[in-house]
C-alpha cells in the first residue's frame, strides 16, 4: 500500500512520512515493510478526522519539527503539492504514482522524477548540496573533449562511473532529464555515422530518425562506434568526432537552462547549455523521442 508523502529536512537529513490514512494504521504499514529505521516518524489523520487535508497534516508535521531547514515535499498528486506550497516547502512530483505529470506541473511541481532513480540528484539540486565529488580532467580522451571546447567549458571527472544517463545524474546532481546522452547509430545504406542527442529519459524513436535521414538506421556496435568517434561507448562526448556524423538534437532538451553530456570517459562530463551544444555538435534539433 503507498504511504501519501515524504517530508526530506536537508540539513539534517531525516525523513518523515506524512499520510491522510490514520496514524496508526500508516506506522503499521512502515513497520511491515521495514522502513521504521530509515523514517523519523509518521503522521497521519485521526480517526475522528482530525488532520485530514495534506496541507493540515504538512503544518502539524512542521509544528512538531521546528527549526531553520529546508523542507522538501514528495507527492504523486496534486493535493500533496498544493500543501507543501501552503506551507512554504518545495514540491516535488514523482510520475510513479497516481497522479499524472500534467496534473502534479499544472500543481506547482519544483521538479517531477519519471523514476525513482531520478529523485537523488533532483534533491540534491534542491538543497544546495555538492554531488559525489568531482575533479578537473586528467584521462587522455577528456583532456581532448577540453581541448576541442577551450577555455570556456571545463571537463569534470566523478569518483565514480557516469557511463549510464541515471549514473551521471546521481554524481552530478541533477535530473535524468538533463543528460544529453550521445548515442550512435549507423545508416543502414550510405553506412555513413549518425548522431543522436537524446535527453536521458527520453528512447530514440528510430522511425522518427529515419523520417529525418531518409535512410533506415541500424544501432552500431563497439567497434564502429570506436572507429567512428574515437571514443568508446558510454565516454561518447557530441562533438569531436573522427569522423564528422550527421547529428539530430532531441528538441525536449531546449527546455532545461543547463544540460551535462558524456566527455570522452565513463566518468568524465561537462556542462552546457542547449545552445553550446547546437553550436558545438552542428546538429539539427528534431522531434526525435519516442
Amino acid at each position: 500500500m503507498k504511504i501519501g508523502i515524504i517530508i526530506y529536512s536537508f540539513s539534517r537529513h531525516t525523513l518523515f512520512v506524512a499520510t491522510a490514512k490514520p496514524h496508526m494504521h500508516a506506522a503499521r504499514i512502515i513497520d511491515h515493510f521495514g522502513l521504521g529505521d530509515l523514517i523519523h516518524n509518521v503522521y497521519g489523520s485521526e480517526l475522528d478526522g482530525t488532520r485530514a487535508t495534506k496541507t493540515e497534516l504538512l503544518r502539524f508535521a512542521i509544528d512538531k519539527n521546528p527549526g531553520d531547514v529546508e523542507r522538501v515535499m514528495i507527492g504523486d498528486r496534486r493535493h500533496d503539492l498544493l500543501g507543501a506550497v501552503a506551507n512554504d516547502m518545495l514540491p516535488v512530483g514523482v510520475a510513479w504514482g497516481y497522479g499524472s505529470v500534467d496534473e502534479l506541473t499544472n500543481a506547482g511541481a519544483y521538479s517531477i522524477a519519471l523514476a525513482p532513480n531520478e529523485l537523488p540528484g533532483i534533491l540534491t539540486i534542491a538543497s544546495g548540496l555538492p554531488g559525489t565529488l568531482m575533479k578537473p580532467a586528467t584521462a587522455e580522451s577528456a583532456l581532448k573533449v577540453q581541448s576541442a571546447l577551450g577555455a570556456g567549458f571545463e571537463v569534470l571527472e566523478f569518483e565514480t562511473s557516469t557511463r549510464t544517463a541515471a549514473d551521471a545524474a546521481a554524481a552530478i546532481g541533477c535530473t535524468v532529464a538533463q543528460i544529453a546522452k550521445s548515442l550512435l547509430f549507423m545508416a543502414a545504406e550510405s553506412k555513413r555515422p549518425v548522431l543522436v542527442i537524446a535527453s536521458g529519459s527520453k528512447r530514440v524513436d528510430e522511425a522518427k530518425v529515419f523520417t529525418l535521414l531518409g535512410e533506415k538506421i541500424e544501432r552500431a556496435d563497439a567497434d564502429f562506434v570506436r572507429e567512428q568517434t574515437g571514443f568508446a561507448i558510454g565516454g561518447v562526448p557530441p562533438l569531436a568526432h573522427r569522423v564528422q556524423p550527421v547529428v539530430f538534437i532531441d528538441d525536449t532538451l531546449l527546455e532545461f537552462e543547463t544540460i551535462w553530456a558524456a566527455a570522452g570517459t565513463p566518468n568524465a562530463v561537462f556542462q552546457l547549455t542547449p545552445d553550446d551544444l547546437i553550436r558545438l555538435s552542428g546538429g539539427a534539433v528534431a522531434d526525435v523521442a519516442a
